[in-house]
């Protein structure tokens, strides 16, 4: 069996209002039986933003807080949610989180685990996405112009 593949959409990796926002799809080859695929098929995906201090990481942790800095392999992973289909073995998910991310550079790593245990390549190009959260400019008041 083959592993599960996972893509992070660069477009979605988005600060909002109430925290902060990932989303992306995870492909499975699954099972070929509908009826087993059915009972079976699950795929959950894990989701792990960091930044790097010098040599090692600060990981986003469950309590919505930075860690202290640790080895960048040892990863703290958040799960992801979504809705999976049966028709294309794909799940779309979604990650997150009301933290109140600072400006910075970041980097998020999204890993799938399908039901036969098949864990995905640790980094490849789609399942890891570095991203910059910049100031927000205010937008200028509009004038009215000369009378």
């Amino acid at each position: 069996m083959t592993p599960p593949r996972t893509t992070i959409d660069p477009k979605s990796i988005k600060r909002t209002r109430s925290g902060f926002v990932v989303r992306g799809t995870t492909k499975d080859a699954g099972c070929r039986s509908l009826a087993l695929a059915r009972k079976r098929n699950r795929i959950l995906v894990s989701v792990s933003i960091f930044r790097h201090v010098g040599r090692q990481c600060r990981f986003l942790q469950l309590d919505r807080l930075f860690g202290h800095k640790q080895s960048c392999r040892r990863q703290t992973k958040l799960r992801a949610v979504g809705k999976y289909s049966l028709k294309t073995h794909t799940l779309t998910w979604r990650f997150f989180t009301k933290a109140k991310i600072p400006n910075g550079r970041y980097v998020v790593i999204a890993r799938g685990v399908d039901q036969s245990g098949n864990v995905e390549t640790k980094v490849t190009k789609q399942n890891r996405k570095s991203f910059r959260l910049k100031k927000r400019k205010k937008p200028k008041p509009r004038s009215s112009g000369p009378r």
